[in-house]
């Protein structure tokens, strides 16, 4: 897969892991299309049919609890990936000001006051560097990806099968081409 390709990708997935509020509702279905046009990307086709089930199976109120439930409540499934390693600790406070660092050296500047290890964030970023910036900053997450993975294949969440295609997008910038563990329902 071209690196255009997984830029668009990475875009997508920054969205469909955002809470989903009206303005996301709104959205959803741009997001949809693009990823269903792009023929050539096989992850994209597995996101957009994921992102269509997803959408289609709930109701907005529905949509907004189980995002909730699933990444605000659910301490395997948080998404603020140093979280899962160093809880509330200053040891998480100087990781976070790592990839602060990393991120302006790449020239990411972040908005919206997220923290740098919000997930969404991450894959903004993604979708702007270079694959050695975002090896840098990945890698050393991984098992809090493959942590988040496993609890969604546990819970038969119907985010799974969406963030399997972002572990796997992910691996496409040759960060981790080992198999990750964790089958979607």
């Amino acid at each position: 897969m071209d690196v255009s390709a997984l830029r668009h990708l990475f875009y997508a997935e920054s969205f469909l892991l955002r809470y989903p509020d009206a303005a996301w509702r709104g959205q959803a279905s741009e997001v949809i299309a693009a990823l269903q046009g792009m023929k050539t990307a096989e992850l994209a086709q597995t996101l957009a049919a994921a992102a269509e089930q997803l959408l289609a199976s709930r109701a907005a109120d529905d949509l907004e609890k189980l995002y909730v439930e699933t990444f605000d409540f659910g301490k395997q499934t948080n998404l603020y990936l140093t979280y899962a390693e160093f809880g509330e600790t200053k040891e998480r406070g100087a990781a976070l000001l790592g990839l602060q660092q990393q991120y302006e050296e790449a020239g990411f500047v972040l908005k919206g006051g997220e923290l740098p290890d919000y997930l969404p964030v991450m894959l903004e970023f993604a979708a702007m560097a270079d694959a050695e910036a975002c090896a840098r900053v990945f890698a050393p997450l991984l098992p809090a990806l493959r942590e988040i993975l496993r609890g969604l294949a546990a819970g038969n969440s119907p985010y799974c099968a969406i963030f399997r295609a972002i572990v796997a997008t992910v691996g496409q910038m040759a960060l981790a081409n080992e198999p990750i563990g964790g089958v979607c329902p």
